[in-house]
């Protein structure tokens, strides 16, 4: 594995991310609480969930959480079901081209290169659904606390993507902006893509996806554009959500777009937007 590897794949170890949870944790659970008394979005009732008791929220806070993102991102989310699963890690084996997991913590990067969440895509009747996974958090410093603000940026980030994904894959697919704008999904999420790339990763998980110059791209026949912008994009959005995330910068950690007003409306605007049909 070569030393730019190396480092990109220090983003799947959450030992630096859960030390800062740690020494912050009474400031982030009190922003995180207070942002769940007042959501703005309804509730959200096209998923369902199951294994409640691999989670570390409680189902006022999952529900809460959902409500965070704006009716109109929902009506556009594949969301199909929220699954709670036991502990998975990342394995010693991944590079930032191939991830792979193991149930085996003796197998992975280390004890806290904990998996917090996953989403599967699938298709129904031609149809586009997503299903999220949200893993166990164990170990030795995964307090409860810990454990719930590490679920409730997983579970963010996750929804974000299945409102990302439709856009990226779906041929055809518009969206109207509350301007009246009507855009191209693709077109436009790749607008974010150039708009951001020459700013850090808005994440140290992000940052696991950019290539050697921190850009969208690599001579690497492996590397993968588009999953980068799409692992961008959704950090970003859990980030607008959450009013924190974890990155190198350590005057942007709680104030993630403090340096990027024009990513953070670009976040508002997507959000906001509707899916657009043609009336045919």
């Amino acid at each position: 594995m070569t030393k730019p590897e190396m480092t990109k794949i220090s983003g799947l170890d959450m030992r630096k991310t859960i030390s800062w949870y740690i020494q912050n944790s009474s400031d982030l659970t009190a922003s995180l609480d207070q942002k769940l008394q007042f959501p703005i979005g309804s509730d959200h009732i096209g998923y369902t969930i199951e294994g409640r008791e691999h989670l570390h929220l409680t189902d006022f806070e999952l529900f809460r959480l959902m409500r965070l993102f704006p009716d109109s991102a929902m009506q556009r989310s594949v969301l199909r079901s929220i699954n709670g699963k036991p502990q998975l890690w990342f394995k010693k084996e991944s590079t930032a081209f191939d991830i792979n997991v193991t149930n085996r913590f003796q197998d992975a990067i280390s004890p806290t290169a904990m998996v917090p969440s996953f989403v599967g895509y699938d298709k129904v009747d031609d149809q586009l659904v997503a299903d999220v996974n949200i893993y166990r958090m164990a170990g030795i410093f995964v307090t409860p606390t810990v454990g719930k603000l590490i679920h409730a940026e997983g579970l963010l980030h996750e929804v974000a993507h299945t409102i990302i994904q439709p856009a990226l894959s779906v041929e055809g697919y518009k969206l109207r902006l509350a301007s009246g704008e009507i855009v191209d999904g693709f077109d436009y999420v790749m607008k974010f893509a150039e708009m951001v790339e020459g700013l850090p990763a808005i994440s140290h998980y992000a940052a696991t996806y950019r290539g050697p110059d921190g850009k969208f791209e690599s001579s690497d026949e492996r590397y993968n554009p588009i999953l980068a912008v799409n692992e961008e994009l959704a950090e970003s959005i859990a980030a607008k959500l959450l009013g924190f995330t974890f990155c190198e910068e350590t005057h942007r950690r709680k104030n993630p777009f403090v340096e990027r007003p024009e990513a953070k409306q670009f976040v508002d605007d997507f959000l906001e937007a509707r899916l657009y049909k043609e009336q045919r």
